[in-house]
């Protein structure tokens, strides 16, 4: 799964928003410019999924918060999410050996929202999902190459009424309209509809369940925890002893963090699990000064808890898409540089979106990955990304890092 693009129009402090994105992407802008928004758009999207929509809009402060403040109520919210994948339906794209093979090439996902006028209600909900289905044959004339022919299927839900345009086939069909009721409502949202979320992972519970927005918090990652708990790392990193003590007893795996960990932290020798007699349990960290008393977890640093949750997830949970705020807040500067050659490494696996205010950040990072926020006049939210603005090209080129000239503000 990746997502290559990103429209957005009257959401929070974007009028309007069209942003293509890449493996590895790096937000700055000034404090108050649109970051946390911008981060919003994808938790709004997965609490549709996984809480409702009124539910959603809601967490997002309710409908007067969410709707561009520069908006009027005859306009609409809209979202569209562009998604890449290459999964197939019941087999992978064809070897030369194949016969054929139907896969999907890429999915749309477009939702509006209008509210009414005189009361912050909702009036109207649409969502809709394009489907590109790809099928290749192997050209029996030609052994060399392999024949291609795409059709699109559109799925759509307008207030509760599902509908499509296309060949689903007669147990598609059945199974997408399974989740209605007896006089055709549809209680959901298309987020969660199959033959979608098969899709982009199989076993999940909603299209953006594979998007995690982390923003760790050290002082709840050192406390001792109970032994019941989420099996997958929490978004601000409070559950982290639960998780490790799960990947530690992986023997591979345990290998593999520590050494990923000594890339930033060398002194680090092991980690274990302590059992609390109370059955909560936290982690501990042997150093090489004294690998016979490992350090408990509240007495860690915080820049070291928080490099083991980062650690964890970056290499070892299976969100697709990984979105970390700020991640250099606790970090010296000097392994700054060594942290995002590891999130730059990771992103060959995941789809992976920075926020940042750290020049040290920008100074290991490539050009074309940073994207950076302003306000205009009004209290829009403005995004650019680097490459496109020739006025700081010609900075650049003068010799110029382009952490100086975030410093001074001349990129904003």
């Amino acid at each position: 799964m990746k997502i290559e693009r990103l429209k957005v129009r009257n959401f929070k402090s974007f009028k309007h928003l069209d942003c293509k994105l890449s493996d590895f992407n790096v937000l700055i802008g000034p404090n108050a410019s649109g970051k946390s928004n911008f981060v919003s758009i994808f938790k709004f999207l997965r609490d549709i999924s996984k809480e409702g929509l009124i539910n959603a809009i809601s967490l997002q402060g309710g409908p007067e918060y969410i709707f561009n403040i520069n908006s009027t109520r005859d306009e609409s919210l809209q979202i569209e999410v562009y998604i890449d994948s290459g999964v197939g339906i019941g087999s992978s794209p064809p070897t030369i050996r194949q016969e054929s093979s139907i896969y999907l090439s890429s999915l749309v996902y477009k939702l509006e929202l209008q509210f009414y006028k005189s009361s912050p209600k909702l009036k109207k909900f649409a969502e809709e999902v394009s489907l590109t289905k790809r099928k290749v044959s192997d050209r029996k004339t030609d052994p060399q190459g392999l024949k291609s022919e795409s059709e699109v299927i559109l799925i759509r839900n307008v207030q509760g009424k599902l509908s499509y345009e296309g060949n689903l086939g007669e147990l598609l069909e059945t199974m997408i309209f399974r989740g209605t009721s007896s006089d055709g409502n549809f209680d959901g949202s298309l987020l969660n509809l199959f033959p979608i979320t098969i899709f982009i992972q199989p076993n999940v519970g909603g299209l953006f369940d594979p998007v995690q927005v982390y923003d760790f918090d050290p002082k709840l990652s050192k406390k001792a925890i109970p032994l019941s708990g989420l099996a997958e790392l929490e978004s601000d990193g409070r559950n982290s002893a639960l998780i490790l003590k799960r990947l530690l007893e992986s023997k591979p795996k345990r290998e593999r963090f520590i050494r990923l960990l000594k890339t930033c932290l060398p002194f680090v020798e092991r980690m274990e699990i302590e059992n609390l007699t109370d059955s909560s349990i936290l982690f501990k960290i042997a150093e090489t000064y004294n690998t016979n008393r490992p350090i408990p977890s509240p007495l860690i640093s915080d820049g070291t808890i928080e490099l083991v949750s980062m650690i964890y997830a970056l290499y070892f949970d299976n969100k697709k898409v990984v979105i970390m705020e700020e991640p250099e807040r606790n970090i010296h500067p000097h392994i700054v540089s060594r942290l995002i050659e590891l999130i730059k490494d990771a992103s060959k696996d995941k789809q992976i979106i920075l926020t940042t205010h750290s020049p040290e950040v920008l100074k290991t990072v490539n050009l074309e990955d940073v994207i950076t926020l302003k306000r205009d006049t009004v209290g829009n939210s403005l995004l650019e990304k680097i490459k496109e603005k020739k006025d700081i090209l010609l900075f650049l080129q003068d010799q110029i890092g382009i952490e100086d000239i975030f410093t001074d503000g001349i990129l904003n």
